[in-house]
């Protein structure tokens, strides 16, 4: 079995990952892809095999949208399988001192980041009694997100520049 998936972007980042599985997974991908992007996949291909960047073809807002087509995993090896939850967040629901905590993390913190170039970072979110052991060592702003995060049960958090500012998470300028 087939699984088709498609990766919505708009402005550089992912909005939103939709999978679509069954007889008319690959109609329906395409029927969505056209929903987000205004231009169906065909063209797209068609565009793209022409040698069209994607910004042109779906203009630069939308650019990096695309349809993945892979074998479903299913049966028993799915067992064996663990799938993780991310959520990219803006980061302008951070302080430039929370920004400069992550940038300059204490070793002894047990917070888990990557930095995403110069864009933001990657944080594993730590299950709720491990974060409310963290209440106080870390910046205000970053707890209140990592605590809506964990509330969500979700594995991941993506601080982003481009990422969605989310409705009752507090905005700081800087």
């Amino acid at each position: 079995m087939k699984i088709h998936v498609v990766v919505k972007m708009f402005q550089d980042a992912i909005q939103e990952v939709t999978p679509f599985v069954g007889p008319n997974a690959k109609v329906n991908a395409m029927n969505d892809f056209k929903a987000w992007t205004g231009i169906t996949y065909s063209e797209f291909l068609e565009r793209k095999q022409q040698k069209e960047d994607d910004d042109v073809i779906l203009g630069e807002d939308w650019a990096g949208s695309q349809i993945y087509c892979e074998d479903a995993v299913t049966g028993p090896e799915m067992d064996t399988l663990e799938v993780l939850s991310m959520i990219a967040v803006s980061t302008a629901h951070v302080t430039r001192m929370a920004m400069e905590f992550l940038i300059n993390q204490d070793v002894k913190m047990p917070l888990v980041i990557y930095e995403k170039n110069q864009y933001g970072y990657f944080i594993v979110v730590p299950e709720s009694e491990e974060l409310e052991c963290m209440q106080g060592k870390l910046p205000e702003s970053l707890f209140h997100v990592l605590h809506y995060a964990s509330n969500k049960k979700i594995d991941w958090l993506m601080l982003d520049s481009d990422g969605l500012e989310i409705p009752g998470l507090k905005t700081y300028e800087w």
